[in-house]
């Protein structure tokens, strides 16, 4: 009978466990994407700078 009681216990401590793994990871994606629309930039990595407009192009812009 205790060995079913603490197998119960094992098993909710478990599932409690996950449930607050879960919800953890959703509030993070939740707030990592608030932020990244909050604060949306567009850069360019490439060594080349070939995505970047040219000085004359942002003017006439």
């Amino acid at each position: 009978m205790a060995e079913l009681k603490n197998s119960t216990k094992r098993q909710l401590v478990n599932t409690s466990t996950l449930g607050v793994g879960i919800a953890l990871v959703l509030v993070i994606f939740v707030i990592a994407n608030y932020f990244g629309w909050k604060y949306h930039k567009r850069l360019d990595w490439t060594s080349d700078k070939l995505y970047t407009l040219s000085e004359k192009s942002t003017q006439v812009l």
